[in-house]
């Protein structure tokens, strides 16, 4: 009898391209921030690029990694991939801001009087953000707050938009709007006072 040869077919897989980078992407500068991914299929090691600039805590090889970003870092990808012994997968990338992000939604009255005064508006903290700048409707003043993450306003006599936007040594965020509608005068939310004749 004839005997044929056994065969072995090999597989080689590359890593699978890694899921989203888990991290903070804005307000980075002048911290150590650290960035995560999900295991990778087939991938026994990984590699990371980061950001022109920034320099590596820990965790080189591994699906966590620590970054150190510098006072004055601007913007740049950073980047990960599985390895194995067949080589190289493909890579997943983020984009890093040294400024901070846009403030969320602003809040406080939308429907005010001209000439109203004491209305309160507030924002939640942008982080890596060190100070915020407001921009008032034409007309309005801003009593107190400047800087801050809350102000106090008088309205001014026509309807207009207020704006703020966070910043830090790294840079300025995009205004934030709130559409303000002036409704009536400030003369009349007064009660007048029933006048009693004798």
């Amino acid at each position: 009898g004839s005997s044929f040869p056994a065969v072995k077919t090999i597989y080689s897989l590359l890593p699978a391209k890694p899921g989203a980078i888990s991290g903070l992407t804005n307000g980075v500068c002048s911290s150590i921030q650290t960035y995560s991914i999900s295991s990778v299929s087939q991938a026994t090691s990984y590699s990371w690029t980061i950001p022109v600039g920034s320099t590596i805590v820990g965790g080189q090889g591994t699906s966590s990694l620590s970054v150190s970003y510098p006072l004055n870092f601007g913007s740049d990808s950073l980047r990960v991939v599985g390895i194995n012994s067949c080589g190289v997968g493909s890579s997943r990338a983020v984009f890093i801001k040294g400024r901070p992000s846009t403030p969320p939604t602003i809040s406080g009255a939308i429907n005010v009087c001209a000439g109203q005064t004491g209305l309160n508006y507030t924002i939640s903290p942008v982080y890596g953000a060190t100070s915020y700048a407001w921009t008032k409707p034409t007309g309005a003043t801003i009593t107190n707050g400047q800087g801050t993450t809350q102000i106090v306003m008088t309205m001014g006599a026509a309807s207009g938009a207020l704006k703020v936007k966070s910043s830090n040594s790294c840079g300025v965020s995009s205004n934030k709007t709130l559409a303000l509608n002036v409704v009536c005068r400030e003369e009349e939310m007064l009660v007048e006072s029933p006048i009693t004749v004798f």
